[in-house]
């Protein structure tokens, strides 16, 4: 006797045993009488060294998941994660496409990552008995109401959000107020939801990569992180939303559902022939706004030939940029498009205790002051009236020649 057999038994799934044996509380009292009498009245003894030894075997627990770069779920994917981690497992995360079926793809999860349960969220909302007797984990289903599916209460761990209900209670405060004509405003056809942010893809999670996500992640955008090596998507999960994927496969980009992002940053740079795949192919997806690195002027040429919109070669641009600090003369150095450069110095000399006007720095060197910063005062924008201390940080744009001549009297 086994447990798929005490399952079949009682008409219940696998899980819905093993969520029995392990006296777990989402399960109704009907259907643990049931399942407990069954496995009394066969003298079923279950294997716990087995499931012992299963236990140890992964801390992970599964993340299937439809439409990652909907920014509903960007929150509750982190709360989930969050849950997950707090709990002492680790949280695997599985983006499917919109016909891909999460079930199989969630017991595929179960045997390869040998995982410990499962949260499938935005399903199709029509699982019946059959599907979920793939899974031999616990699971839980987010949004999940049963409308559609044939599931037995009891059965089944979900969690939803009670749309009527809220919106019951919102129409009963606003009549308690004396409100009578009051109209519902729904979101456009993305998923009823207003999106303020821009949904970014970045592939790659190397230094620079892993440097823009987490980046792109605290200033709240909505960022998704993939990359095809195992060891870096784990180590980067817990800070921000990642998937395990080689995006030079055209069938692995469609899955991700590419094209639902706004942008993508192509962080690949230990590869020529990947970074140059990875962007044509989200080019393809209909992703217009690409940014990818480069590393080196061929590489440049060859992103911005099949389309990229911005070229990154953060190589170069540190070299320059260290180049002009470790000179001497400047405290800072930013290089913007075109020939005009941005940067911090002390006060040259030649201009202390003048005025940006009675200096005329912008008539005689070409260069621009933008603001100064005083010793122990706040920066102040470069009005014509403020004198230069000798002490004082100046922020000033110009041309390269210019900006050295300025240095230089």
């Amino acid at each position: 006797m086994t447990i798929k057999d005490i399952a079949k038994q009682c008409s219940v799934s696998v899980s819905t045993v093993s969520r029995v044996l392990n006296d777990r509380p989402d399960v109704s009292e009907d259907v643990r009488r049931k399942v407990l009498s069954a496995i009394k009245n066969s003298n079923y003894i279950p294997n716990n060294s087995a499931r012992d030894l299963v236990r140890t075997k992964s801390d992970a627990v599964g993340l299937v998941v439809r439409g990652v770069s909907n920014p509903f779920y960007t929150d509750i994917i982190r709360a989930i994660e969050r849950t997950i981690t707090d709990a002492g497992f680790t949280m695997v995360m599985q983006q499917i496409g919109t016909c891909d079926d999460e079930v199989k793809c969630g017991a595929v999860m179960e045997r390869e990552k040998r995982l410990q349960g499962i949260v499938f969220l935005g399903g199709r909302f029509d699982y019946t008995p059959a599907d979920l007797a793939m899974l031999n984990v616990p699971f839980v289903c987010c949004s999940y109401s049963n409308r559609y599916g044939t599931l037995i209460e009891g059965e089944y761990s979900s969690v939803s959000i009670a749309d009527g209900d809220t919106a019951q209670q919102a129409v009963e405060e606003l009549y308690r107020h004396g409100h009578r004509r009051i109209a519902a405003h729904g979101g456009g056809k993305d998923d009823g939801m207003a999106r303020n942010n821009r949904s970014i893809l970045v592939v790659g999670l190397g230094r620079f990569g892993s440097s823009v996500a987490t980046t792109l992640d605290s200033m709240g955008q909505d960022v998704l992180a993939v990359d095809k090596d195992p060891e870096l998507v784990n180590r980067w999960s817990a800070q921000v939303p990642t998937v395990q994927a080689d995006m030079t496969d055209v069938l692995a980009v469609e899955q991700l559902n590419a094209s639902d992002f706004d942008t993508a940053v192509v962080a690949i740079g230990d590869s020529v022939e990947a970074s140059v795949i990875t962007a044509g192919n989200l080019l393809d997806a209909g992703i217009s706004d690409i940014w990818a690195k480069s590393v080196s002027k061929e590489h440049a040429r060859i992103l911005q030939r099949i389309g990229a919109r911005h070229i990154i070669n953060a190589e170069t641009d540190a070299g320059k940029r260290v180049g002009h600090l470790v000179s001497g003369n400047y405290l800072d150095y930013i290089e913007i498009e075109g020939s005009h450069t941005v940067v911090k110095i002390h006060t040259p000399s030649h201009v202390v205790g003048y005025s940006i006007a009675d200096a005329k720095v912008n008539e005689r060197y070409g260069v621009t002051v933008v603001g100064i910063k005083a010793p122990g005062s706040e920066f102040q924008y470069g009005s014509k009236e403020l004198v230069m201390h000798r002490n004082d940080e100046l922020i000033i744009m110009g041309k390269q020649n210019q900006i050295d001549r300025f240095l230089r009297s």
